[in-house]
């Protein structure tokens, strides 16, 4: 008896631990996603930044050649304070979801990119390279407001009412990128490769059409089989891979709640 009690101690023990490593391995894997960020800014917004600099410099020269006053020349443009980016999940933070509509709707229209997040989407003003969340759990008026400051209009709209966690609502924008809502709430994205040949990325870069070698350079990354095929989940962020060898291209990918059928 006493033997077998201190096997079972011993499974407990294991499976305690197994827990706990687990847990660890998930808050590590966080930790790097977040380190990439400032690095990421930068990248993301350095070739924006270039266009929008030669843009610049030629209406300067267009001002003067029309009107030589100094008034002309002092052309200036209004840039919104930067706030902290939220960690907090929209759904479970009203305070946070509506702090983040108000300060979408300040941002200039036609100066942000836009980049996808396991929390939301985030919005990056290119000259500034300050970031804001459009966190799960906003109202969907006020994210669809925002997305089609950054993105143009949306390019249509669908319901679906046999997703497993219920009814649900889609927009879909350009590039192939799609937001779900549901009760009038964002809910959950996804993106897939489209026609029109651009994509969207997180901030470390990683999109449709990066390699396994590129997903697991900035996260560390869970890779399954299942019906979709080679299945990953990264920093909140899930998708599907092309195949099992480091040169395997990202296919879809999405966060929050999905309408994935397997």
């Amino acid at each position: 008896m006493a033997f077998l009690c201190c096997e079972k101690n011993s499974r407990s023990a294991s499976h305690w631990l197994d827990e706990h490593a687990a847990a660890l391995h998930r808050t590590i894997a966080t930790l790097e996603a977040q380190l990439q960020q400032t690095q990421a800014i930068i990248a993301i917004c350095s070739e924006k930044r270039l266009h929008h600099h030669r843009r610049t410099q030629m209406k300067q020269i267009a001002v003067v050649m029309l009107s030589c006053t100094i008034a002309a020349c002092q052309r200036s443009e209004s840039v919104p304070a930067a706030s902290s980016p939220s960690h907090a999940r929209g759904r479970d933070s009203t305070g946070t979801a509506q702090s983040a509509s108000r300060d979408s709707a300040a941002i200039p229209t036609n100066s942000v990119l836009l980049a996808l997040d396991g929390e939301g989407l985030r919005l990056v003003v290119e000259s500034t390279g300050s970031t804001r969340l459009l966190a799960f759990g906003m109202e969907s008026s006020d994210v669809i407001t925002a997305m089609t400051r950054a993105l143009g209009p949306q390019l249509s709209r669908g319901t679906n009412a046999e997703c497993g966690a219920g009814p649900m609502a889609f927009a879909v924008f350009a590039d192939g990128l799609s937001i779900v809502m549901q009760h009038d709430r964002f809910v959950g994205w996804s993106t897939r490769a489209s026609n029109t040949g651009g994509t969207h990325t997180t901030m470390s870069g990683l999109g449709v059409g990066s390699t396994r070698a590129a997903l697991d350079s900035h996260y560390v990354a869970t890779v399954a089989r299942s019906t979709l095929g080679e299945e990953f989940e990264a920093g909140g962020i899930a998708g599907v891979l092309d195949g099992e060898s480091s040169s395997a291209r990202i296919t879809d990918m999405w966060a929050g709640v999905s309408c994935v059928a397997r």
